[in-house]
């Protein structure tokens, strides 16, 4: 036992120095040292005396500690406001004014964090009750962010950095998930990385192409927190751990919780409130060691995919509470890109083994996202990048690859190359034969029967079939004049309502053509100006399309 520093007794507003002892025996550490305070604490009549117990945890790493304690205490109370009894509150933090006057190197003051006891295991008392740690961290989920004083929006960030292992995260407020999570994780991270290991092309061009083309794919504006009709608000920031796997949670329960919680006197920070009753002691499912953020909620997922620890009962009993963001069918694919980062930050950390794991989600992810960026190998084959495209190597001894594309073509080289393969790719019998190409002439070719869609029908169909949203969008609508109002253009517009008649009863068009509901939503909100696509920003701000 040694004795509690004064700056943490002040913080903590402990009268009698002796009265308390602080102890690191058992309890671990890992970028810091921690240990437990046990503080005797006299009754408000001086009768009797109550035992109290506090986590604290120091470090002489100074701005780092500073900073990594001031984002452990704000994650904690963000999530133990949005959740009581979720994790263990924060009561104070500052520095360790007996080591830094002992010291001037700014770089090596010692700061504390202090926070309610957490007894993991719940000891040999206390009893399990209340939710499970699915049915809590889905509480936590659907609690909206506070909003912004200044504009009342709800935005995505944090008030201070927080530290996800001991890389820094700046958590800088946006109104986009998409540019938070891009700016603020994939390229933060990235750049900690070369930092740390060296430059890395390859990666960085996997990683600002998975950040400029799939995080606006699956996180953008007017489309995440939407479904394929169009329905839906979009997303809502809520406040995630942030660095929960499997070790991070656990049951436990949160011990001397009368503590007194009013602010430190001297130059320690702790929350304002007035001495508490003695609350029950239960065992309970629980989280720690946060790295908070007001985020989507679904970024909580990636890192508890990445290390596994939680089944599917827990995922399923998580889900019957909060649904899967919309589109639902890309629920994965954003689970995946969430656990990019923290392969991104294991390899920022630790090194080239996480490297891997990063590679193979991004070129997944990419080919997905970007289903017509086609590789190098194959572009130097077919610079238009078209299928079937067929490497050919012109000789036994020659080792260049030689590119044949068109269909008909590379089926006549098949033909005449292995003519003795079964079945054959066109009939033995030479009238088959040309009958065969007759056919494929005429499937390939432009010419229609004089009872089918020609190829500009085919180009203006899907415009045209959705003229109806100017009527009620559009103040006057299209212009289109009411049959008897044609005037001397009468002739015209009757040709008009012919073509689209006939394009509109065509099985084709209508099996492709949706639902008016599914465009309504869509079309209101370029009518509004409030579309988030890259064309609507590019039209607003009068530039190209990216």
């Amino acid at each position: 036992m040694a004795p509690v520093p004064a700056s943490i007794l002040r913080a903590l507003s402990l009268p009698d120095a002796s009265k308390a002892s602080l102890s690191t025996t058992g309890l671990g550490s890992g970028f810091t040292s921690t240990g437990a305070i046990h503080a005797t604490i006299a009754s408000a009549d001086g009768t009797s005396e109550e035992e109290r117990r506090y986590f604290v945890k120091t470090s002489a790493d100074g701005t780092a500690a500073e900073e990594m304690f001031r984002g452990e205490y704000e994650s904690l109370n963000a999530i133990a406001h949005a959740v009581p009894g979720l994790c263990p509150r924060a009561l104070a933090w500052g520095p360790l004014d007996e080591h830094s006057k002992a010291n001037s190197n700014p770089t090596s003051k010692s700061f504390f964090l202090v926070t309610e006891f957490l007894e993991l295991g719940g000891g040999g008392g206390g009893r399990h009750t209340g939710p499970s740690l699915a049915q809590r961290l889905a509480q936590l989920h659907s609690t909206p962010a506070p909003p912004d004083p200044a504009t009342g929006r709800r935005r995505f960030g944090f008030p201070v950095p927080t530290f996800c292992g001991d890389s820094r995260q700046l958590n800088r407020w946006r109104d986009s998930w998409a540019e938070f999570y891009a700016e603020e994780r994939l390229l933060m991270i990235l750049e900690r990385a070369e930092r740390r290991h060296g430059p890395d092309g390859g990666l960085r061009a996997l990683v600002e192409r998975t950040a400029g083309t799939v995080v606006p794919a699956l996180l953008g504006e007017g489309h995440l927190g939407y479904a394929r009709d169009g329905k839906g608000e979009g997303i809502v920031p809520v406040v995630v751990h942030g660095d929960l796997w499997s070790g991070n949670a656990g049951r436990g329960r949160i011990v001397g919780t009368g503590s007194l919680r009013g602010r430190g006197r001297g130059r320690g920070r702790g929350r304002a409130g007035d001495e508490e009753e003695e609350e029950e002691v239960v065992v309970g499912d629980v989280v720690y060691d946060p790295s908070a953020c007001y985020a989507h909620r679904e970024y909580e997922l990636g890192i508890m995919r990445m290390f596994g620890g939680f089944g599917a009962p827990f995922f399923e009993a998580y889900h019957r509470i909060v649904p899967k963001t919309e589109p639902v069918e890309e629920y994965d694919d954003r689970v995946r890109l969430y656990e990019l980062y923290h392969h991104l930050n294991h390899h920022a950390i630790f090194g080239a083994g996480y490297r891997s794991g990063a590679v193979s989600i991004m070129e997944k992810l990419l080919k997905k996202s970007t289903p017509y960026h086609n590789e190098q190998s194959f572009l130097a084959l077919n610079p238009r990048g078209l299928v079937p495209t067929l490497g050919v190597h012109a000789g036994e001894d020659d080792k260049a690859i030689k590119p044949l594309y068109e269909s008909n073509v590379i089926r006549e080289y098949l033909k005449d190359a292995y003519p003795d393969h079964q079945p054959r790719l066109l009939p033995s019998d030479s009238y088959e034969k040309a009958r065969a190409r007759i056919l494929m002439d005429f499937v390939s070719s432009r010419r229609l029967p004089k009872d089918q869609l020609s190829f500009p029908d085919l180009a203006l169909a899907p415009w045209a079939v959705r003229l109806w949203a100017f009527d009620g969008l559009k103040t006057g609508g299209l212009g289109i004049p009411a049959e008897g109002q044609e005037g001397e253009d009468k002739a015209v517009w009757q040709r008009w309502r012919k073509w689209l008649r006939a394009v509109e009863e065509r099985e084709g068009v209508k099996a492709t053509t949706s639902e008016k509901g599914h465009y309504l939503p869509i079309y209101t909100r370029y009518a509004e100006n409030t579309a988030q696509s890259e064309l609507a920003k590019a039209t607003r701000a009068g530039t190209g399309v990216p």
